[in-house]
């Protein structure tokens, strides 16, 4: 797979929302959120989170479930303090996201084209899905009388293009529509 540029060179906003359902958990002060960006990868446990209003949170996480995680934010120290910061979303700067992690792309490339590797265009990128036997793109086909699953793996995505907002599917894309 080939990939041109990275998200960071989409421009706009690198500040992006990570955790939501937030609720307090345990006695220490941790809180147990949900993922809301699909399938991130982190560059370590330990960064930066920041709220609507920019507020910077320093914060340890672990995973807990599927898409559940257990944080621990410095400074809160008992489930009273946690349940105040019930309900916000939480965001990470995009410099923390591993994007050696082909899933992390997933949340960037929304509304992206969709090309054949000829270059033909195929629909329009919607949205990433997990049922459990991997990752699949949700593709609008360009006639927008129908969606199709492909799967969002290496050996399937020919090309991501982040400076002209495209990717091209694999040579075998046809099986899928």
């Amino acid at each position: 797979m080939n990939i041109i540029g990275t998200p960071l060179d989409l421009g706009g906003n690198y500040n992006i929302p990570i955790f939501n359902q937030v609720k307090p958990y345990g006695v220490k002060g941790e809180i147990k959120v949900r993922e809301c960006s699909f399938g991130l990868s982190f560059k370590r446990n330990s960064f930066v989170l920041f709220d609507n209003s920019e507020q910077e949170y320093k914060a340890q996480v672990k995973q807990s479930g599927n898409s559940e995680f257990i944080v621990k934010i410095d400074g809160i120290e008992n489930r009273d303090q946690a349940a105040k910061l019930k309900n916000l979303t939480f965001c990470i700067r995009i410099s923390e996201i591993d994007f050696n992690n082909i899933v992390s792309y997933g949340n960037f490339i929304k509304n992206f084209a969709v090309n054949s590797l000829e270059n033909d265009h195929i629909g329009w990128a919607r949205v990433m899905h997990n049922f459990g036997a991997g990752d699949l793109l949700e593709v609008e086909h360009c006639n927008k009388s129908s969606t199709f699953f492909y799967p969002f793996q290496e050996k399937f995505v020919g090309e991501i293009n982040f400076f002209d907002r495209y990717l091209r599917l694999g040579e075998n894309y046809k099986d899928f529509i």
